[in-house]
């Protein structure tokens, strides 16, 4: 029997009625794993749990009544709220994890798709392992929900680029990402105009959208809110004292040891067919390395259904 007639490695031969028995044992496998990620996430983060339940941090949000900048970023909070309405705070989160962490699972398939399933199932078992680590000394709630926004967009604008669909989704993708953390979106807004349509209106659209967004939220909708924290973040990025006190840190840097030749290779695909991502992305870091804290990895998260989709196409011209 061929290999990939068995097991989560390929499909049942049984597929008259509904889903097969591989895929049925796909999706409890991707349940299951969900429910670890949003258990383990509550279970690691207790401290930030406690600190909601004395200072209403999040309440005030979902009254849109918080700080700064939390209170800009509403939009993948919003699920939480609601869910708040009948459940208490923790539990919410947990129900609100468990079913962006499944969507996140099964977008990371289409994302994925063109590598073998051990490929696939390596990296979803990773990420679901390594996710409280990448939150890190930076704990957001709404982090798999913004994941999800950005994977969403990511593979319906990459898998229907110039097209009127493509710029369509590109375009009120941008404007939802915009309301979510402007940072990226304006980020992402510039690959995609570089790489994904060829219609200049859309280009400028992919631009000016976060930028008026953030000014929107910034100032008409949320004029009161004012920072809870420094929002120059240098000194503490010169010092590093953040960085080495994530474990995550030195888990990249093992890899990066490890798989050096690989992670070069992968650079100087990416330099010779998109360009621009480079001078992007230094940008980026720049910003967060002004205004962020480096050692908060969920920053990065977003650009994550990016780099999967880029790592598809070099695998498929290998």
């Amino acid at each position: 029997m061929p290999k990939n007639a068995q097991g989560v490695r390929g499909e049942s031969k049984n597929t008259t009625v509904g889903m097969s028995k591989s895929q049925w044992l796909r999706m409890a496998v991707m349940v299951l794993l969900a429910a670890f990620l949003a258990n383990a996430t509550n279970k690691f983060f207790v401290p930030d749990l406690e600190y909601e339940a004395a200072h209403s941090f999040y309440a005030k949000i979902f009254e849109f009544q918080g700080e700064a900048p939390d209170q800009y970023r509403i939009l993948p909070l919003l699920p939480i709220k609601f869910l708040t309405q009948t459940l208490p705070f923790h539990s919410a989160v947990l129900v609100y994890n468990f079913i962006f962490a499944l969507a996140w699972l099964v977008l990371m398939q289409r994302l994925m798709r063109g590598f073998t399933d051990n490929v696939i199932w390596l990296t979803s078992f990773g990420f679901c392992c390594l996710y409280i680590y990448l939150q890190y000394t930076g704990w957001r709630p709404d982090t798999m929900g913004l994941l999800v926004l950005a994977a969403t967009w990511v593979d319906w604008g990459y898998s229907r680029r110039n097209t009127w669909q493509g710029n369509t989704g590109l375009l009120v993708g941008i404007a939802a990402l915009g309301f979510s953390r402007a940072d990226f979106a304006l980020a992402a807004g510039l690959f995609a105009s570089f790489y994904w349509t060829q219609n200049w209106m859309v280009r400028i659209g992919l631009v000016l959208i976060p930028v008026i967004s953030q000014l929107l939220i910034q100032f008409v909708l949320f004029p009161d809110a004012s920072y809870y924290t420094q929002t120059w973040m240098l000194s503490d990025n010169l010092s590093g004292y953040y960085l080495v006190r994530n474990p995550a840190t030195y888990l990249f840097l093992a890899y990066l040891l490890l798989d050096w030749e690989r992670v070069k290779k992968g650079f100087i695909w990416l330099k010779n067919r998109y360009p621009a991502i480079l001078w992007i992305s230094a940008g980026y870091i720049l910003l967060v390395f002004g205004v962020g804290r480096l050692n908060e990895f969920r920053i990065f998260l977003p650009f994550l259904p990016l780099f999967m989709v880029l790592c598809r196409e070099m695998h498929s011209e290998a």
